[in-house]
């Protein structure tokens, strides 16, 4: 789900290769075909041959040529993609001021980008089962509202398949990140216990609680061997349409790893830049 963007800069270069490559062919196509009436049989029997069947399928080639225009012109459009690389690099910048120190690895102090969406199969996909005991416990369903990660600092981490539920009700709505998009504030969490695999059930419950998480999220995350952030601060991001467009969240291995003040100051300096790039993504 996060976006990578070397791979929207090689659609976009794709997409303009494929759209000038068709737009010569096509002209040329036509000339062969005119030129094919020309050719004496006789003396050039083997060009005549190409040529004809060229024109015999004339249609099929102008059919691909016009489907390579259209995939073309659809890739290369670069204006989202311009919004999103800008956005990338302010998450990386903003990576880099926010964190007391990052004597370990970039993928462990880390700043996400969550957009809102209406309806999301991700977590359950087709499992009806499992989609009716959410519902009946939580509240929670495909069509409740999903805060996704769209963009993430840095190179690492963004292979995750995380998402959010955000329901009508805030006491159901997942994580830092649902609680900051249902009650519009920003929230920082530090200290938070150290949860890893052996941790009793009680000790993996209280973490839980402290970040607005049922204790299976807790559970999934630790047997897929996954390190629990045990600080976190989160903001809600509107779009400049004054509309709620998702959230924005630090999280931290370190207990005081992110530096919150700094964070918000960082974010206050580029909160009006990110209003205008998310207005329209």
């Amino acid at each position: 789900m996060i976006k990578d963007i070397r791979h929207h800069k090689f659609r976009g270069d794709l997409g303009k290769s494929m759209f000038g490559v068709a737009g010569l062919i096509a002209p040329v196509l036509g000339i062969l075909i005119d030129w094919q009436g020309k050719i004496n049989e006789a003396t050039r029997p083997n060009l005549a041959s190409i040529l004809g069947f060229i024109k015999e399928n004339a249609l099929y080639f102008y059919f691909i040529l016009i489907l390579c225009l259209v995939v073309g012109y659809i890739l290369s459009r670069d204006g989202k993609r311009i919004q999103w690389t800008t956005l990338q690099t302010i998450l990386d910048d903003l990576q880099s001021i926010s964190y007391t120190s990052q004597e370990t690895e970039n993928d462990k102090h880390r700043v996400t980008l969550f957009q809102y969406k209406k309806w999301c199969w991700q977590r359950h996909k087709l499992n009806v089962f499992a989609w009716y005991k959410s519902h009946k416990s939580r509240k929670v369903n495909p069509g409740c509202g999903w805060l996704v990660p769209v963009l993430r600092s840095n190179d690492q981490g963004k292979n995750t398949k995380v998402l959010f539920a955000v329901t009508d009700s805030s006491d159901f709505s997942e994580g830092i990140v649902g609680r900051c998009w249902a009650t519009k504030n920003t929230i920082a969490l530090s200290e938070l216990p150290k949860v890893i695999v052996t941790s009793a059930s009680q000790q993996r419950q209280r973490y839980a609680k402290r970040c607005f998480l049922p204790q299976e999220y807790v559970d999934s995350a630790l047997e897929k061997r996954k390190l629990l952030a045990r600080s976190l601060f989160a903001i809600p991001v509107m779009a400049n349409n004054g509309e709620q467009w998702g959230v924005i969240i630090w999280d931290s291995v370190s207990p005081t790893g992110i530096n919150s003040l700094e964070a918000e100051k960082a974010y206050s300096a580029v909160m009006n830049t990110i209003s205008h790039l998310t207005e329209d993504l």
